[in-house]
């Protein structure tokens, strides 16, 4: 063979291994959006097993209702209460006027409050996949379904 025949071969022979390595890492990424997005999709119809159910509050006026303060403060103590040592700084309220509760969500941790609106009432503290919490305290589920993971990586990647 002569030394062009030679070099084609090679050149060939590295491009098939670079092919095989990007192809098996993207594979790998697809099935991940595939299993996460399964998740996103079946959360809400999974019967409180990815998603904690939404209880029914006593009351859907909301001129009825406790105010957005009471409600918070009550979340708090309830989480100290049953969890001590859990930070009790709120994430966010999800207000579900129809419902008649409030949803709260903390920083720090996974737990969630749900509060009847009107009379204050603790109606539940769960936690997502409550039945199967070794898969759902992994980092990289729940960064995975707020996208923190590809905000971290290309964080570090501007950093580069």
């Amino acid at each position: 063979m002569t030394d062009i025949k030679k070099d084609i071969a090679k050149n060939t022979r590295w491009y098939r291994k670079l092919h095989r390595y990007v192809g098996s890492w993207l594979l790998l990424i697809f099935i991940i959006i595939a299993i996460t997005g399964l998740l996103l999709g079946w959360k809400k119809h999974s019967g409180g097993i990815i998603l904690p159910d939404t209880q029914k509050g006593s009351s859907t006026n909301l001129s009825e209702w406790l105010s957005v303060d009471s409600l918070q403060t009550l979340a708090q103590q309830a989480i100290h209460q049953k969890l001590p040592g859990y930070s009790t700084t709120l994430d966010r309220m999800d207000v579900r006027p129809d419902k008649g509760t409030v949803k709260i969500s903390f920083k720090d941790h996974f737990y969630e409050v749900q509060v009847d609106g009107a009379s204050g009432e603790i109606l539940a503290i769960r936690y997502p996949f409550q039945h199967q919490q070794w898969l759902c305290k992994t980092w990289v589920y729940h960064s995975s379904r707020t996208g923190l993971i590809i905000s971290v990586y290309f964080g570090l990647l501007a950093l580069v």
